[in-house]
């Protein structure tokens, strides 16, 4: 049974958000990648407890990250999406659900699956009742950003994008194999 930890997947995603952990492949266009939003967002599940899935790097079922390459559910917005949808370690869930931890994928209208992932580090006004409106705040990369809140990130999609919500579970069985001895703080 493994055990996700939300505050570990915030803080490795607080740490790294606006920088690199030298222990993954670098996606990010510069270095000759579409993006790295979802290498980020894996990096900080795996952060929270998650353990890697072998299998080939076009095995829909696997999910891992080795020194050089990783698998496409790891790095790649669509197949990361169909990973989770598909996985019993996730849920999907209303963005008012959202909590620490969590991820959000967005699909620009234009585009024929989504392809930005977000990992939820940031929540204030938890309740209605205080009169203090719900702020959710995001961190990624790509376009790196540490808690940019979510109004901000809506502000700049068209009315027309989707938003895809993603309940991480506290606890989830499946068959993995050991966390690699990366640097994870």
């Amino acid at each position: 049974m493994g055990l996700y930890n939300r505050a570990d997947a915030v803080r490795y995603a607080m740490r790294w958000a606006l920088a690199r952990n030298p222990s993954f492949p670098n996606y990010s266009s510069n270095h000759g990648g579409g993006g790295d939003c979802s290498n980020f967002v894996s990096q900080c599940l795996l952060a929270g407890g998650w353990a890697m899935l072998e299998g080939t790097r076009e095995n829909s079922t696997a999910w891992f990250a080795e020194e050089t390459y990783t698998s496409r559910t790891w790095s790649s917005a669509q197949w990361f999406y169909e990973f989770l949808n598909a996985s019993p370690r996730t849920s999907r869930c209303d963005e008012d659900e959202l909590a620490l931890g969590d991820v959000m994928m967005l699909q620009p209208p234009d585009a024929p699956h989504p392809d930005h992932a977000m990992l939820v580090t940031h929540i204030t006004g938890l309740s209605t009742f205080d009169g203090e409106e719900r702020q959710i705040s995001l961190s990624y990369h790509s376009t790196d950003k540490l808690n940019n809140p979510l109004r901000e990130i809506k502000s700049r999609q068209s009315s027309k994008t989707k938003y895809f919500c993603f309940k991480i579970n506290d606890t989830f069985s499946d068959y993995s194999k050991q966390t690699p001895d990366v640097m994870l703080f």
